[in-house]
């Protein structure tokens, strides 16, 4: 975590680090805060505004596509004012057929940390806060999956840029939200998961 404390320039909150995540745990999130590059931790996970509640009734959001960014009611207003990055090392997609998926890790050949596009909005009740990753058209290495869309992954250029509080050219932003080249990446399927002839997976092929 050394990577995302050297890019903030305070600290807001501790958290656990983990070496995995799923939507609805708490992850570190640099985001701007009164100007500055704040490291903290938010929940994996945007409660939409219009869902009223004790709790969100349609679930939190996880992902944005970024062909919706610029004119969908949940993010128009997060893309302008609330872009947030989260470090990560690798990140896992699944992969084949229903009933007998497995996870594949993806990371850079040189195991680098590297920035993942995000943006964040407080909860409705004002209780909490949550980020939610941006996702585009996907390179060949993911497409092989086969997947349709993959996470929107910044060089330290790209990262400041995206950064702020501050709205960006409607071009800019659009312009960060590319695939990232799959020449720098690696792909590693984790094991497979066992079958046997009464396992339940079986039952779902």
């Amino acid at each position: 975590m050394k990577f995302a404390k050297n890019f903030a320039n305070t600290i807001e909150s501790s958290w656990e680090l983990r070496t995995d995540a799923w939507p609805q745990y708490n992850m570190p999130v640099v985001y701007e805060n009164n100007g500055r590059h704040t490291l903290t931790s938010m929940r994996w996970g945007v409660w939409p505004w219009y869902d009223n509640g004790p709790k969100p009734k349609t679930g939190y959001v996880a992902n944005a596509r970024d062909d919706k960014l610029l004119n969908s009611s949940v993010w128009k207003e997060s893309a302008k004012k609330r872009r947030c990055l989260v470090p990560a090392d690798a990140w896992l997609e699944w992969t084949g057929p229903k009933g007998s998926k497995w996870e594949v890790e993806f990371r850079f050949k040189d195991h680098r940390p590297f920035w993942i596009a995000g943006l964040w909005s407080e909860d409705p009740n004002s209780q909490g806060r949550g980020f939610t990753l941006v996702t585009t058209k996907p390179n060949q290495l993911i497409a092989a999956l086969p997947h349709d869309r993959m996470i929107v992954i910044l060089d330290q250029q790209g990262a400041e840029k995206w950064m702020g509080s501050q709205p960006l050219p409607d071009d800019e932003l659009l312009g960060l939200c590319k695939p990232y080249p799959e020449t720098e990446l690696v792909r590693e399927d984790m094991p497979r998961p066992q079958r046997t002839k009464s396992s339940s997976a079986d039952l779902l092929l």
